[in-house]
């Protein structure tokens, strides 16, 4: 019985993946969940490769992770009509290796997002700086070949900088 626990305690264990961090620049100084509506603006720093495509794809996936979960009452586009503005903005992007990734030894994109948490009277309530990255537990092989090594893996790191993001307003609310 003692080997078949430790067996399965090995198995979740390998098949947990670290896909990100959250660390609390300045804490955040009001409950989230006063807060009946938040917007999601995206930027990204001068010389981020594919900017204001990851801007874009990091901003829609934060609204759509929000919306999904019901963490506020309204998510709306336009910043000015709402109680809360969760500004994003993308400091570093890296693609990692195609070939790296081919050959199963590591290769994943990563991306790091500072959050400014700003209530409607442009109050800063919080800052957060967080990461994400591409891991997964799984792969896929065609012909020997992890098809992540043709893939365009930064989404994923994106999505899971969102994951990040979304994951730490729920606690806070």
């Amino acid at each position: 019985m003692r080997d078949a626990l430790a067996l399965l305690g090995a198995l979740l264990f390998v098949g947990c993946v670290h896909t990100g961090d959250v660390t609390e620049v300045s804490p955040v100084t009001a409950k989230l969940g006063s807060y009946h509506s938040v917007s999601v603006t995206a930027s990204s720093a001068d010389g981020v490769k594919n900017g204001d495509q990851n801007a874009a794809t990091l901003r829609s996936a934060v609204q759509d992770r929000l919306k999904s979960d019901h963490v506020f009452a309204d998510v709306v586009d336009d910043p000015a009509a709402a109680e809360l503005v969760l500004a994003c903005r993308i400091t570093r992007s890296d693609e990692g290796s195609q070939l790296a990734r081919g050959l199963s030894v590591g290769g994943d994109s990563e991306v790091e997002v500072n959050v400014d948490l700003v209530d409607k009277d442009k109050k800063k309530v919080g800052q957060l700086s967080v990461t994400g990255n591409s891991k997964k537990s799984s792969s896929t092989r065609i012909g020997g070949v992890d098809t992540d090594a043709i893939a365009d893996t930064t989404g994923r790191a994106l999505g899971a900088a969102a994951d990040q993001i979304v994951g730490y307003v729920k606690s806070k609310q």
